[in-house]
């Protein structure tokens, strides 16, 4: 058997329960400890009775706090606390760890048990958590005994031990008090003979009609001084409905005058020039098509880097730098050698033939020390050397020029061919126009996404208000222009019907009374008429008329006194009998003419009130009428004012709500109308320039399209510019080249050579 705690609750906290929101309840221990909950109708007192229930055993599957908040978003927090020992702890509606603690970590489903023992649900419900409902059943078990709960609770109650016992015996006595069946022992039926004792004693106490009248003017003037008060207490409603209408309306003129006070030191603020939104627009544009282009600039310096980084750099090569330029400087000296020593050996052999040909045709021996002997003097041979040098190196020279001259012209056709393929494309003017119109617009796939999120959340938020004007069905656009009447309005209403149906239940009051009265009085008069035969002034009248009717015609001789003697006697007989029973009644007569008066009076007050009482309810009823008839109109049928005042308020967030979402459908459809236009000018302008759209079509696509045809387009004509320079620098060395050529050769008819010719 589990022993719980006796355990109290420190905070209960509503999070999301019911209509609360964050609500949080704090019940500070103190003497006594015992803390009272005071609220106006559907202020909510029942939903934290129901919210402690479901903190302590659980959410119910199908509870009837979700209105506001949906199934899975109910939350309850609380502290309970017991021997010193303090947990707090939230509970979910979940069917798996629906503990919590402050951070949202599981609990166990046994973190409660040391407090609660073996409590359940039900018998909480019977004993801690009561309403009316509960009381009224709960008090028909304990009368009943039906169970052994109730028979505890009054035990534990009244005290009392052995409650069957107990009622068995009273059972037993209540038998000897009454029955159906007369008895003589029965305490009921002695008491009943007793009554009629006292009764008889009544009628020869009653009160007489001076006391009586007297006290009727006492309650004429307390019911006139209780018209008065009335009076004042209408006067005091309608006071106190215009000081609720100032104490509602209190805290709105607040915050106007505070918004006033704090407009007031901005009087001085410059105002802006005309025009000043669209420069701030159009510099945001700017702002965003730079920071466009900066990220571009990011990512391209973020490629560079990252190239960059892929190099591998050999670190011991690069100790060998200097060493490995040397060499190569060397071998670029030294890489001809091998060549050029083939070469002077070539030409050592040409020369060598030469001079024996050479020799041969001078007739000179063939011998090379007779080539010696025959060889000029050092005068003439250094002539024939510088002629030899000058000849050679003209001839190299020329030899440079035409190979230089052939590289030029196979450069000039090669330069001729690439600017006959390398064509840039034409980039049409709307093009760039387009695309930085395009750019401007930032990352626009982003905005639209955000734009989308705030419209889909006003319009969830829209449909969550639309569901608390129910039973109300309409479009948002019938909402706007749905005719109601004002606040004030409705709490006049509100206030004139209580004034009415107080004013109608003090009128049926008073009417109940008077009615009680003169039931009470009729009682008395039928009583006093049946208890006595008592001769009323209309019955002694009528037994005169008939005793002077028979004397008439006695005298008239149409009756004989022989046969009408004997009836005339009996008709004076009736009529004396008649006159001294009246005067031996006369007290009697006297109570029963006031009461008759009195009867007279009461009816006309009944009548009077029941007038007045008829006219408060068709009064009342027609101005609820004519309140049900401005509801139906609205299509709100069976909306009472109380409801009235709270669907208002929900209508007014909701066309705060609808005006939002309203701001933002337009954004987005500025968003999209401007991302349309963009893409379809970017789109003409592609095809303009002969480029198919291709990727997915969307802005994006596009601009990357738009910017990289640019860009190769730019890159092209940057190349093509450099080929045409290149161009004209080949040119300008061929024409060069021709020009020298074309110069007259230098004569060589004097010096030592001609005289040795000679």
């Amino acid at each position: 058997m589990t022993v719980s705690l006796p355990m109290r609750l420190e905070r209960l906290e509503v999070l999301r329960y019911g209509r609360f929101t964050d609500r949080i309840l704090e019940f500070p221990e103190s003497t006594p400890d015992f803390h009272l909950i005071l609220g106006a109708n559907e202020a909510g007192k029942s939903t934290v009775r129901a919210a402690i229930a479901d903190l302590l055993f659980g959410i119910e599957t199908r509870t009837a706090y979700a209105f506001t908040h949906d199934y899975d978003a109910l939350r309850l927090g609380g502290i309970v606390a017991a021997g010193g020992r303090r947990e707090y702890f939230q509970r979910l509606k979940r069917s798996r760890n629906p503990l919590r603690d402050a951070q949202g970590r599981p609990l166990g489903d046994d973190l409660l048990l040391p407090w609660l023992g073996e409590l359940d649900r039900h018998s909480y419900e019977r004993m801690f958590c009561l309403d009316h409902e509960r009381l009224i059943r709960g008090g028909d078990e304990i009368l009943t005994a039906r169970d052994d709960l109730a028979r505890l609770l009054f035990e534990t109650s009244s005290g009392i031990t052995g409650f069957g016992e107990l009622r068995d015996a009273l059972e037993q006595e209540a038998a000897t008090l009454w029955a159906k069946r007369r008895a003589g022992d029965r305490a009921f039926y002695r008491a009943a003979d007793a009554l009629q004792e006292a009764e008889r004693e009544l009628k020869a106490a009653t009160m007489r009609a001076r006391d009586w009248a007297e006290i009727e003017g006492r309650m004429q003037s307390s019911q006139e001084a209780l018209s008065a008060a009335r009076r004042s207490s209408e006067a005091l409603e309608v006071r106190r409905a215009r000081l609720e209408r100032i104490r509602r309306v209190a805290p709105e003129l607040q915050k106007l005058r505070g918004a006033q006070a704090a407009r007031a030191p901005l009087e001085g603020t410059p105002r802006l020039p005309r025009g000043a939104r669209s420069e701030l627009e159009r510099a945001e544009r700017e702002i965003a098509a730079a920071d466009v282009r900066l990220v571009q600039a990011e990512r391209a310096r973020e490629d560079a880097a990252r190239r960059i980084g892929d190099i591998v750099i050999d670190r011991s090569c690069l100790e060998w730098a200097p060493q490995i330029r040397a060499l190569a400087d060397e071998r670029a000296r030294t890489a001809s050698f091998a060549g050029d020593i083939e070469k002077r050996l070539a030409e050592l052999r040409v020369k060598v033939a030469a001079i024996h040909r050479i020799a041969g045709e001078l007739g000179w021996p063939g011998d090379e020390g007779e080539l010696g002997r025959m060889i000029p003097p050092q005068v003439i041979r250094a002539a024939i050397h510088e002629l030899l040098q000058e000849h050679g190196a003209l001839l190299e020279a020329a030899a440079s020029a035409g190979q230089a001259l052939a590289e030029r012209r196979e450069e000039l056709v090669a330069l001729d061919t690439q600017l006959g393929v390398l064509v840039p494309p034409a980039i049409p003017q709307a093009l760039p126009t387009a695309l930085a119109a395009a750019q401007a617009l930032g990352d626009h796939g982003r905005q639209l996404d955000g734009a989308r999120v705030r419209v889909e959340f006003e319009q969830r938020h829209l449909e969550r208000l639309l569901g608390q004007l129910r039973p109300w069905e309409g479009s948002r656009g019938g909402l706007r222009a749905l005719s109601l009447p004002l606040e004030a309005e409705a709490l006049e209403q509100q206030a004139r019907e209580g004034v009415l149906l107080a004013r109608l239940e003090t009128q049926r009051e008073e009417l109940g009374r008077a009615q009680r009265e003169l039931a009470a009085c009729e009682a008395r008069a039928r009583h006093l008429a049946g208890s006595k035969r008592l001769v009323t002034r209309e019955a002694l009248e009528a037994a005169r008329r008939d005793r002077d009717a028979l004397w008439q015609r006695i005298r008239d001789g149409s009756l004989l006194l022989v046969s009408g003697g004997a009836a005339l006697e009996d008709a004076m007989s009736n009529a004396d009998r008649l006159a001294d029973e009246r005067y031996a009644a006369a007290n009697d007569l006297a109570r029963l003419e006031h009461l008759e008066e009195t009867l007279v009076e009461l009816r006309q007050r009944v009548a009077g009130q029941e007038r007045a009482a008829s006219d408060l309810a068709g009064e009342l009823g027609s101005l609820q009428a004519g309140w049900r008839a401005r509801m139906d109109s609205s299509g709100l049928a069976a909306c009472t004012i109380a409801r009235f005042l709270d669907w208002r308020r929900v209508r007014d967030e909701c066309l705060a709500r609808d005006e939002a979402l309203s701001v933002q459908e337009s954004g987005l459809a500025q968003l999209r109308e401007a991302g349309r236009n963009a893409a379809t000018a970017l789109r003409a302008a592609l095809a303009a320039a002969g480029v198919e759209p291709g990727g997915t079509g969307d802005l994006e696509s596009l601009v990357a399209q738009g910017a990289n045809f640019i860009r190769n387009a730019e890159s092209l004509e940057v190349r093509r510019t450099a080929l045409l320079a290149q161009r004209q620098s080949v040119l300008a060395a061929i024409g060069a080249f021709d020009r020298r050529s074309s110069r007259p050769a230098r004569s060589s008819g004097s010096g030592p050579i001609a005289g040795a010719s000679r």
